[in-house]
């Protein structure tokens, strides 16, 4: 059982945080804190912490979910800058 800030850690520690499927036997990715995947994937869950895993398909999931954020960004961009009015 792990310790995190003095106090005991309980449940299950090799488990996806996007579907909660055992990744202990399987391909796991990290989730390093305050990334762009973090932030996509704390919008399926609210806490995301260093600790945490992501299964394969999940990964793929978040990524394919990071490459949509960023052509909407784009887009929005795009539209800003061709609609701007200068005098």
């Amino acid at each position: 059982m792990q310790q995190i800030q003095g106090k005991d850690q309980v449940g299950h520690n090799n488990i996806c945080y996007g579907c909660g499927r055992s990744v202990a036997r399987a391909i796991k990715h990290s989730i390093p804190e305050f990334s762009f995947l973090a932030s996509v994937v704390s919008s399926w869950h609210h806490h995301v912490i260093a600790a945490n895993f992501l299964c394969h398909g999940c990964y793929v999931r978040a990524k394919r979910e990071m490459a949509q954020r960023n052509i909407v960004d784009s887009n929005r961009f795009a539209n800003i800058e061709g609609n701007q009015v200068f005098n």
